[in-house]
């Protein structure tokens, strides 16, 4: 428990600082993004679980189909091997999390609980011993030690930085998550624990943005990153100088990503409750690349039911607009027509005609003439 023992004030850089008030800012909005998507709350954030474990499967490099991850996460189906039960498992606990994160209590047996849980018919799991020497009488004896009352000690630091008001929370939490990767706790998975334990952290803390958008699915698109910069925490840690900055950094560029997403998400939320879904989702289409997924359409709305996704994709290759392209859930599907070509029914605006409808001025008819409007923008 080196970092949160001896943490230190640091100084930010007026960047970070500019970036933290950002994200408090967007923090504030919390609620107004909950009671805005309020009606399909329940929706939105059990596709954020499925994403999830999606995505954290991918993130571990999990030998199952696309086709078996769907099965298990969507139909619930029996797992056939051990991997896929972990992946059963995993969505039991983010499930939990989602539900009620205010449950989980800062105790060893709720850490405990939550490894056994996930490792729940795979293997058996127990906290690792260390070796300490203490004296008796005039000579030293080693003596095994659990690494339980280590974790206590370093559950109880975390929580009494985080009530102390000193510092600034993400912070705190990122020096305890490079503290317990480094702890070696459980005789198992402590790497995947620990990650775990952020993303819980984190809801802990009222950062309601992982409830509308995957915290795992921006993890594995910075995969790369976040390895090298928890390397970068890690190096010299025995020696107590590890360098946390850069992994801070790293969570609160995620966060602000998955804060804009909820903005992009809102936006759209308040087109669907004003028009039609299936007519939002096909100009959604409009606005994607050329070859685009469901996934595509599932993250732009995700409160939209899968019939209703499957209904507008259906019309629209009937009228050779799309054509799919692949079977399977990595299938996509091709955009056959251009955004140039999509107008919808209106007249433009000639702003120089005059009262007959004659154009006075021949430069400004070739400008009307040539504007194409920008579907792209919002």
């Amino acid at each position: 428990m080196k970092n949160l023992a001896n943490l230190n004030i640091t100084p930010f850089t007026n960047e970070e600082v500019m970036k933290l008030i950002k994200l408090y800012q967007y923090k504030g909005k919390d609620y107004y993004y909950q009671e805005k998507m309020q009606s399909d709350l329940d929706t939105i954030i059990k596709q954020t679980v499925e994403k999830d474990c999606y995505e954290f499967a991918d993130y571990l490099s999990l030998a199952i189909t696309d086709n078996r991850k769907n099965l298990i996460i969507k139909k619930g189906n029996q797992p056939k091997n051990i991997e896929e039960k972990f992946l059963t498992n995993l969505k039991v606990i983010l499930s939990k999390i989602q539900a009620d994160v205010s449950q989980f209590e800062f105790i060893t047996n709720d850490v405990l609980s939550l490894n056994k849980m996930l490792y729940k018919g795979i293997h058996d799991i127990s906290f690792n011993t260390t070796k300490v020497k203490v004296k008796t009488n005039m000579l030293y004896e080693e003596k095994k030690l659990s690494m339980r009352d280590s974790l206590q000690e370093l559950l109880s630091k975390y929580e009494a930085l985080c009530n102390s008001g000193k510092y600034e929370i993400t912070y705190i939490i990122v020096n305890f998550y490079v503290d317990l990767i480094n702890m070696n706790l459980f005789n198992y998975g402590n790497d995947i624990i620990s990650l775990i334990m952020i993303y819980i952290l984190l809801l802990k803390a009222n950062f309601k943005v992982f409830k509308f958008v995957s915290f795992f699915q921006l993890l594995n698109l910075h995969k790369a990153t976040f390895k090298n910069v928890v390397l970068q925490a890690n190096y010299n840690y025995e020696e107590g100088f590890s360098k946390t900055a850069p992994l801070q950094k790293f969570i609160i560029d995620l966060m602000l990503q998955g804060y804009d997403k909820i903005e992009a998400m809102v936006h759209e939320y308040s087109f669907d409750s004003a028009i039609n879904k299936s007519d939002n989702i096909e100009n959604t289409i409009y606005k994607l690349p050329q070859i685009f997924t469901k996934d595509d359409i599932r993250e732009r709305h995700p409160y939209v039911s899968e019939s209703t996704i499957n209904r507008t994709l259906q019309k629209l290759r009937d009228q050779d607009i799309i054509r799919p392209n692949g079977v399977g859930r990595s299938a996509s599907w091709i955009r056959l027509v251009s955004v140039d070509s999509f107008n919808p029914d209106y007249k433009q605006m000639e702003l120089f005609s005059d009262e007959n409808g004659d154009n006075s001025n021949d430069d400004s008819t070739e400008l009307i003439e040539g504007f194409n409007f920008n579907l792209d923008e919002k």
